[in-house]
């Protein structure tokens, strides 16, 4: 074979061989587009729980809700606020602000006035 009909042959090879790959490559990629995510572990969850908590206390601080008095706890976007506030006023500022921060699906003020002497 002469030398310019072996580097065509050569090339086609290789161009063959690559269209090829891509072909598959594609097909990896597409499955796992499809391929449910994985499930989160107990740690992921509880990291997710913890970041959202410190959200939802900046939002308290945002908002102006002196939050010292304050304990925020969340599962599964599930958010409890516990505790008491100086002015009444403040309570529902401070749902108001919970429910702002992404994630959050739903908030439980179980927040009291500050009583005199408590």
């Amino acid at each position: 074979m002469n030398k310019p009909l072996k580097m065509l042959v050569g090339t086609s090879i290789a161009l063959m061989l690559s269209v090829g790959f891509e072909a598959v490559q594609a097909q990896d990629d597409t499955a796992a587009a499809s391929a449910p995510a994985a499930k989160p572990t107990h740690e992921q969850k509880w990291h997710a729980d913890h970041k959202l908590e410190a959200q939802v206390r900046h939002a308290l601080t945002t908002h102006k809700v002196e939050s010292s008095d304050i304990r925020v706890v969340a599962r599964h976007g599930v958010v409890t606020l516990d505790g008491t506030v100086e002015d009444e006023s403040m309570i529902p500022v401070a749902t108001t602000a919970a429910q702002s921060v992404a994630g959050v699906k739903s908030v439980k003020n179980n927040l009291t006035k500050h009583e005199a002497g408590n």
